[in-house]
C-alpha cells in the first residue's frame, strides 16, 4: 500500500507519499525508500514608517531556518531615528524577539 511520509514541523519531505509497489512475493529483495526533508526557511519584514508623511524611512528583511530565533531587536534602529529627532509612536515586532515560522511575519514600527 502507498504509505504517507510523516509530517515533521518546520521541514518539508521531498515525497509527501510513497506510491503503493505491486508485485511484490515472498522472494522479492527488501526495498527501501528514502523521504529526505528540507528545513523550511521562514521570512520576517520590519517596516519603519515616518507617521507623519506616511513614507517607509527603511525595511529590514530577515530569513532563516524554521523554529530559529531571529536574533533581531528594534533597539538600535528606532534609536538611531530618535536620535535624528523622531518620536517613538508604536513598535509592533516582540520585544523578547521572535523565531522564525513557516508563514512570513510582518512588523511595523511607526
Amino acid at each position: 500500500a502507498s504509505v504517507t511520509s510523516p509530517v515533521i514541523d518546520g521541514y518539508t519531505a521531498d515525497q509527501l507519499k510513497v506510491s503503493e509497489m505491486t508485485g511484490i512475493t515472498a522472494d522479492t529483495e527488501d526495498i527501501s525508500v528514502t523521504v529526505t526533508y528540507t528545513r523550511n526557511q521562514g521570512t520576517i519584514d520590519v517596516t519603519y514608517i515616518d507617521e507623519t508623511t506616511g513614507k517607509i524611512l527603511t525595511t529590514k528583511d530577515l530569513s532563516g531556518g524554521t523554529g530559529d530565533d531571529s536574533g533581531y531587536t528594534t533597539a538600535d534602529t528606532i534609536k538611531s531615528y530618535t536620535d535624528k529627532g523622531y518620536e517613538l509612536i508604536s513598535d509592533d515586532y516582540p520585544k523578547d524577539g521572535t523565531k522564525f515560522a513557516d508563514d512570513p511575519q510582518h512588523y511595523i514600527v511607526r
